[in-house]
């Protein structure tokens, strides 16, 4: 099949405008550059998403009139929470659009959150048209509860009522679909790492002496130990995210006692022309993350900045990052205190890496180019085994 000759619906969440200022937001930034990389190579992409965004690529599908976050007076990211009437309203416009334009898709791919997804809500016109569908997992650990767990297991369920020829999954990281197992199974072939575009970045082989660390400000993603690390090696940190809802007193209590100390340089929510410019100068990224990331955008962000990462040896990071290459796996057990001199020991040796092996890792693996062509061998594969589709009217 012609890559030129596949009509890609491509489905993305509603919390989140398409924009290339935006600040905050995972899948959103997959969306785009899939969407990019695979209109280079031919594909058409039709894209639903909030009515606000703004794309350059592929022809936009509004679903809701405005996404569900907005950014705040402050430059924050203002989380409201998202009810199933904002889902049945965004996945109806998907629907309709469907209806409306069957002929115009041969495959929808959804990019859905943890709330919903088009298979929960309207697996009968994916069973109706025979159009297939491709879910892609980005998150969702359904180990974390009882009602993740049970929720995947029902989108395993439509699977097989709609036919396996005609759904499927895929996972971003092999750890993520180990943790599936059981639930939704996969191959490891249906494991496609998440891809960017070159053009995004500006590498620096030059490096100033500062580290940085950028994320959603948590526990889980260990900024109280970046800001020690830094501390020890008495090297400025630059710290870039969203104070997380319900965790003000951990940025209170645990990050800025070293900001007023001047170890730490908060610069809160940054969009991508911002975070370029410190991912570049930076000498390494800090990951002490405190769960298991499916994937970790900001990682390959980095690589493709030419800058080494620093990891906690969870979840996708011993698959991302090249011990000794692009970075430093640090084992993650042990007390708090163990884990910061066990960072700090590996921080102190990133002057030893090479920036542009860092960047080299990122173009042989993660550009989005790499990324899209994964996709679109499985878009052949999926429409070609679902060929005896039929419109019905």
């Amino acid at each position: 099949m012609n890559n030129c000759s596949i009509n890609v619906l491509r489905i993305s969440p509603p919390a989140i405008a398409l924009q290339d200022t935006m600040k905050y937001g995972g899948i959103e930034r997959v969306v785009m550059s899939l969407t990019s990389s695979q209109e280079k190579q031919g594909i058409a992409n039709y894209v639903a998403a909030p009515g606000d965004s703004n794309i350059s690529t592929g022809t936009l599908v509004p679903t809701i009139e405005k996404a569900l976050w907005q950014e705040s007076p402050k430059g924050g990211v203002m989380k409201t929470q998202i009810t199933p009437q904002d889902m049945k309203k965004h996945y109806q416009a998907v629907a309709d659009f469907v209806v409306s334009n069957p002929e115009k898709i041969d495959i929808i791919h959804d990019h859905p959150g943890v709330e919903d997804s088009f298979l929960d809500r309207h697996s009968d016109i994916i069973h109706k048209y025979r159009i297939p569908i491709l879910v892609t997992l980005h998150n969702g650990n359904p180990e974390d509860k009882p009602q993740m767990r049970q929720r995947y297991a029902r989108l395993e369920q439509l699977r097989k009522k709609v036919g396996e020829d005609l759904v499927k999954f895929n996972a971003i990281s092999n750890s993520q679909r180990e943790k599936f197992q059981g639930v939704i199974d996969m191959a490891q072939e249906d494991v496609v790492y998440h891809g960017l575009n070159p053009s995004k970045f500006t590498p620096k082989y030059d490096k100033d002496n500062v580290l940085f660390s950028i994320g959603r400000i948590c526990p889980d993603k260990g900024q109280h130990i970046a800001s020690r690390v830094a501390d020890n090696l008495e090297t400025k940190l630059i710290l870039a995210g969203d104070v997380q809802d319900g965790f003000e007193g951990y940025f209170e209590n645990y990050i800025q006692p070293f900001v007023n100390k001047g170890v730490v340089d908060f610069v809160g929510s940054l969009n991508d022309e911002q975070k370029a410019v410190e991912y570049a100068r930076s000498k390494a990224l800090l990951m002490p993350i405190g769960w298991d990331e499916p994937f970790g955008l900001v990682v390959i962000e980095a690589l493709g900045s030419a800058t080494p990462v620093v990891a906690f040896n969870r979840g996708s990071m011993g698959e991302i990052i090249e011990h000794g290459r692009s970075g430093y796996l640090v084992a993650p057990t042990g007390s708090d205190e163990e884990k910061i001199k066990n960072m700090t020991h590996y921080t102190s040796l990133v002057d030893r890496l090479n920036p542009q092996d860092a960047l080299r890792s990122f173009e042989e693996r993660f550009t989005g180019d790499i990324e899209a062509k994964k996709y679109v061998k499985m878009y052949q594969e999926m429409i070609s085994n679902s060929r005896n589709r039929r419109l019905v009217a």
